[in-house]
């Protein structure tokens, strides 16, 4: 998303396992299957498992090819690719970061997944991206430059670079928001939700809400006192993959094979 010449396209991770567990994660809006960094080696080590985690649409291209979609587009490309693994008789934990979390949770409200995780989903938004009508700001500007990567987070990834913002986000946002509050009473599944106490996007308290209104009779969130909004570059990454892993070998994969 307004890239660097020399950076090369993101690319899907597809880690196989000949066993049936699979965890299809989904990544964050303007980010990549990166925004992981080493999740899905950990869980696929750790469980023998398939790990999957697609490249959401047009997040290959300028970030101008995003200013025609909506939060349907982007579900319609999961919902096809999870169809396909379910069809394979694959036994899927879903798990989204952001963004994604809002999709993983509509997708496990409605197809017969194993468990699901979510980690800084904006169900509730921090100032001044809760302001109403804030993406009318896109009449002005669309498109905005992150914050260049830390050095810690350059050590982790030596590939990240600085993307840019899309003011498309905030609605896209506001429309998951909208569509997965009145499904989340449908996942009876396993979960889990993560967030960080200071992320200046997401509000922490969202874990609460999502907790609040699942009908899983497991269910736990984890709140990390840290500043950032991915936890997977952070000091407490491995704490998060433990968690994680802790938290499916106990409720969903304890004993599948």
């Amino acid at each position: 998303m307004g890239r660097k010449k020399d950076f090369k396209k993101p690319k899907e991770v597809n880690l196989k396992s000949k066993s049936k567990r699979e965890f299809f994660l989904i990544h964050g809006y303007t980010g990549d299957p990166e925004d992981f960094l080493d999740l899905g080696d950990y869980l696929s080590k750790r469980f023998n498992a398939n790990v999957r985690i697609p490249v959401l649409y047009s997040h290959d291209k300028r970030v101008q090819s995003l200013d025609n979609l909506n939060f349907e587009d982007f579900l319609k490309q999961l919902e096809k690719e999870l169809k396909e693994e379910l069809k394979k008789g694959k036994e899927i934990v879903l798990g989204g970061y952001s963004f994604g979390g809002q999709l993983a949770l509509y997708l496990a409200a409605k197809y017969p997944v194993k468990g699901i995780f979510n980690v800084s989903t904006p169900l509730k938004l921090r100032f001044p991206f809760n302001i109403k009508f804030l993406e009318i700001l896109g009449l002005f500007k669309k498109y905005w430059k992150k914050r260049n990567p830390t050095p810690y987070e350059k050590k982790l990834n030596k590939n990240l670079v600085k993307y840019y913002a899309h003011i498309k986000g905030i609605s896209v946002t506001k429309r998951g928001n909208k569509l997965i509050k009145g499904l989340l009473s449908n996942i009876k599944v396993p979960s889990l939700s993560i967030q960080t106490k200071k992320d200046y996007l997401t509000n922490y308290k969202s874990s609460k809400v999502i907790n609040k209104m699942i009908k899983s009779k497991v269910k736990k969130d984890y709140i990390f006192n840290s500043n950032t909004h991915n936890i997977f570059y952070s000091k407490n990454r491995k704490k998060a993959y433990k968690i994680i892993g802790d938290f499916f070998e106990n409720n969903v994969f304890k004993n599948s094979t």
